[in-house]
């Protein structure tokens, strides 16, 4: 097995990054951003933002904008929002930390294919149980705060894992 030096890319990290003599070196192709399972990693904060929230937002509302033609019910369309908003949204929440403003970009975007427009009912109640006069429409906000939560749960965990060694020095600093 061989590094292929046509496709490998390094993105330099700590002090590397200040230093790319000795990278340099190894002739592999040195660059500022870098895609790895999808999710976009650079030291520049708004290309980060761009890349990994702006993207998702525009992508989730031009599949709703499909699903708008279908003229579902208040359900179907909830149904929907889970299906195909929720989870392309969520997959980068749970691994990037979210801006609010994000949140509510995306909150907006969801609410407007609800409702094909301004909302009607409040959004306290349209996140209620259906016995409580509601449709269960995911409350974003919550979810993306439990994603986090559930990081802390997973660090104290005894099991061990190369990412929890990372968030131990990190943690050491603070």
């Amino acid at each position: 097995l061989g590094v292929n030096s046509d496709k490998t890319e390094i993105l330099p990290l700590g002090k590397a990054k200040n230093d790319n003599q000795e990278l340099q070196s190894l002739g592999y192709k040195i660059v500022t951003e870098m895609k790895v399972t999808g999710i976009w990693f650079t030291y520049d904060h708004k290309v980060y933002i761009s890349k990994n929230f702006r993207g998702t937002l525009l992508d989730i509302d031009k599949t709703l904008t499909i699903w708008k033609q279908r003229n579902l019910s208040l359900l179907g369309n909830v149904q929907i929002i889970k299906t195909f908003g929720m989870s392309k949204l969520l997959f980068v929440t749970n691994i990037c930390n979210t801006p609010d403003d994000i949140v509510k970009e995306a909150n907006t975007i969801l609410y407007n294919f609800l409702w094909n427009g301004p909302d009607k009912v409040k959004r306290t109640t349209m996140i209620a149980g259906i016995e409580n006069g509601g449709l269960k429409m995911p409350h974003l906000d919550s979810i993306v705060k439990t994603q986090k939560k559930m990081w802390i749960k997973r660090f104290a965990n005894k099991s061990e894992h190369p990412w929890k060694e990372f968030l131990k020095v990190h943690l050491k600093r603070i």
